[in-house]
């Protein structure tokens, strides 16, 4: 079970006695313990990334705290716009018409329809366009989908102006891009707490978001950099299927289904939601020590995907639907293609727990789009998620010019 200690006055008393011992014994510990480079779960990693991996793998939205109390801090969601200084919130009209096929009978099981939904506008630095400013001809923008195992994270990063925020250093990547916009889709939730939001939600609001872009603001397509990391990264591919998909089913014709973005960004995807890369000797048992990802049993990432299944069925649905684990190995997953995808640029670190399923994602993406279609830069001795660890120089900043490169050879093309 999780969220056990989510009411008063279990979870203030959890929550201090947790600060008292970590602040006092575990921090105390961890500053001692990893002084010498051979004590640090690899030894390449720098003394103080390695202090800071230990907090966030502690008192992040996905680790054992937050497993029992909830999440530490309330976060930004669908339902509203958060306001503040330099915010820029747009609300995405929901595209009903656009949700077809497959996907149209997925949200009919599962009660899920197309909602007005917030989108988040990050600038380049020295740079302040109007959130509602429509695209310049031939501008560039970075659509981006945060990830947080479906069950958090927010598009809301405050203060937004500050350069170290992943929106705003994203916008830096590419002298062609300006601007990035990021979707607050909706979060999946479930016992202790309400049913909600089940896939295929999130992949509507991604549509929409998208959408948005191209019918309000009038980018065009080839201009959009289709972007995401972790369970972001999961519903950029299922997005970019369901364009291909749709459009290429003589029956669904009349949809006025947008094109496919110029190229497709992958940051340590989410890609394998089921159990075919679980394992002793799979990474993500043996890669535990070096992530601040919890291990795959762990009840709040268990809590993540089966919730995200929902009516679906967990873990049928997680280990056979190509929407949802399009990286599965499972001897019953669905037929999974990657014919049509735009160019790719998928990252992903050596030290973190999803890099088997990372591995088998860049195989099955390299049959169908060889070698000019698909670029890949595996960061040795990263963590999970590495482009969002600005502490961790020089990985960090690496990662950020190694896609500025990619973006180089996409634009240029």
């Amino acid at each position: 079970m999780v969220y056990e200690l989510r009411h008063q006055p279990f979870r203030g008393l959890y929550l201090t006695v947790q600060t008292v011992y970590t602040l006092f014994v575990r921090l105390p510990t961890w500053l001692i313990v990893y002084l010498p480079k051979s004590n640090r779960p690899r030894p390449t990693w720098p003394y103080l990334s390695t202090i800071l991996l230990e907090v966030v793998k502690w008192t992040s939205f996905l680790g054992p705290l937050a497993a029992r109390a909830g999440p530490l801090i309330a976060e930004p969601d669908h339902r509203a716009i958060k306001r503040g200084r330099g915010i820029k919130g747009v609300w995405i009209p929901p595209c009903p018409d656009l949700v077809v096929g497959e996907v149209k009978q997925w949200a009919e099981q599962a009660n899920v329809e197309a909602i007005q939904i917030p989108g988040y506008w990050y600038n380049k630095k020295g740079t302040d366009i109007a959130a509602d400013e429509p695209a310049s001809p031939g501008e560039k923008v970075i659509y981006h989908i945060h990830g947080g195992g479906f069950i958090g994270g927010t598009a809301v990063q405050h203060p937004p102006d500050i350069y170290n925020t992943f929106g705003s250093r994203l916008a830096q990547t590419h002298p062609s891009v300006k601007r990035v916009f990021l979707v607050e889709y909706r979060m999946t939730t479930g016992p202790p707490l309400q049913h909600a939001n089940p896939f295929p939600a999130a992949l509507i609001d991604a549509l929409a978001g998208y959408t948005y872009l191209i019918n309000t603001l009038h980018f065009a397509p080839e201009d959009i950099i289709l972007s995401g990391d972790s369970a972001g990264g999961n519903l950029a591919l299922a997005l970019t299927r369901y364009i291909i998909e749709t459009s290429a089913d003589p029956s669904l014709a009349h949809v006025p289904i947008p094109k496919l973005p110029r190229a497709l960004v992958l940051l340590s995807p989410w890609c394998d939601l089921g159990e075919s890369h679980e394992g002793a000797t799979k990474s993500l048992t043996t890669h535990t020590a070096t992530d601040y990802i919890q291990p795959c049993k762990n009840p709040l990432f268990l809590y993540a995907r089966k919730n995200y299944c929902g009516c679906l069925g967990f873990p049928v649905a997680a280990n056979t639907n190509r929407y949802i684990s399009p990286a599965s190995v499972h001897p019953h997953i669905d037929a999974v293609s990657f014919k049509g995808f735009p160019k790719t640029f998928l990252t992903y670190g050596g030290a973190e727990t999803l890099y088997d399923q990372c591995v088998s994602l860049e195989k099955k993406m390299q049959e169908d789009l060889g070698k000019d279609g698909l670029t890949v830069y595996v960061v040795d001795d990263a963590v999970h998620d590495i482009m969002l660890a600005w502490f961790w120089d020089p990985l960090y900043s690496d990662s950020f010019n190694r896609l500025g490169q990619y973006l180089d050879s996409v634009f240029s093309l």
